[in-house]
């Protein structure tokens, strides 16, 4: 077991004592295990899992940084979201808007905007499965 923390800029969102953390970083997909090697990388927007006891936790992570220590794993999210916080119609409402939206924008900046907003919604969708 190793202790998990996931931290946004408002405060701690959860803690708890793991057996593994999965979470796809900038270079790929990662898999934590207790007495890990020690490093630091950037995450991408996508979930992030938990597994302590045989039972697997998600959340929808927006970004953020994961430091890791043989005997600790903190993620310092940009922002992240409990599955519980999330209402799937609200979700699916909105990936409907971003669609129409990509479809119809000419402009490459926010289509930029518009493909990152619907890469948030994927990663909710994600996580609600």
């Amino acid at each position: 077991m190793m202790q998990f923390s996931l931290l946004t800029p408002e405060g701690e969102l959860f803690s708890a004592q793991v057996d593994q953390v999965d979470a796809q970083g900038s270079e790929g997909d990662l898999g934590v295990l207790p007495d890990h090697v020690a490093f630091v990388t950037p995450l991408k927007v996508a979930p992030l899992s938990i597994k302590s006891d045989g039972q697997e936790s998600r959340f929808a992570l927006y970004g953020g940084i994961l430091q890791v220590t043989p005997e600790e794993v903190t993620v310092l999210a940009d922002q992240a979201d409990l599955p519980e916080q999330l209402d799937r119609q609200a979700v699916l409402s909105q990936q409907e808007r971003l669609e129409t939206q990509l479809s119809q924008t000419q402009h490459a900046e926010q289509e930029a905007t518009l493909k990152h907003q619907l890469q948030i919604v994927q990663t909710q969708l994600e996580v609600l499965a």
